[in-house]
Parts: C-alpha cells; structure tokens; sequence
C-alpha cells in the first residue's frame, strides 16, 4: 500500500507570493526541519501580531491538494488525491467536541 503523503505538492514562498512554485514530496516536506525554529517561535508567541506575520510570511506555503503553476484554483496542473481542511476553534467557536468531528472526517474520508 502506497503512503498517501507520498505526493507530490507545490511550495510557494509563502502565503502571500502566489507564484513560482517548486514540486515538493509532501511527506518529506512534513517531515522536514528546516523551519522547525520559526515554527516554536511562532507557537510559543502570544502577540497576535507576530503570529500573522511569522505565518504570512516567514515560512513556507504548500498546496496539499495537488501542483500547481500559480496558486489559483485554475492553475492546478495534476491533483494529489487529498483534500486539506482546515478546522479551528478560532474560526468554529460552534463546535465543542473535536473528538466527534475527528471521527466524523474519518468517516468521510473511507
């Protein structure tokens, strides 16, 4: 059985450059540490400030859902065969069991 994070992705420069994007293998892009320092300061950084701006443009952006020539719905060039999702309290103060939304998505996804 194939890994299914071993796909290929695009990685911008981050997520306010929209265009040349390198092909990345997602899996090792996950597994990757060279932006592992900017990611503790950013997780351990309680001004939201700092926070928006280490995200926007201090690190990496990928598209998980495939490669891409630009980074617009209409420049997919071939799609990974993953959809990513992004699900936080911040954004869904609606939902108060993530437990059940976890099993939920795993649900949709077999």
């Amino acid at each position: 059985m194939k890994n299914p994070l071993d796909v290929i992705v695009s990685e911008f420069q981050n997520t306010q450059t929209p265009a040349n994007p390198r092909d990345v293998n997602l899996g090792e892009w996950l597994l990757d540490d060279r932006h592992k320092e900017r990611v503790i300061r950013l997780r351990e950084s309680d001004l939201p400030e700092e926070r928006s701006r280490i995200k926007k443009m201090e690190l990496p952006a990928i598209t998980p859902s495939g490669t891409f020539s630009y980074r617009a719905t209409s420049k997919l060039i071939q799609h990974s065969g993953l959809c990513c999702v992004d699900i936080d309290g911040d954004h869904n103060p609606h939902i108060s069991d993530w437990e059940e939304g976890k099993r939920d998505l795993s649900d949709v996804a077999n």
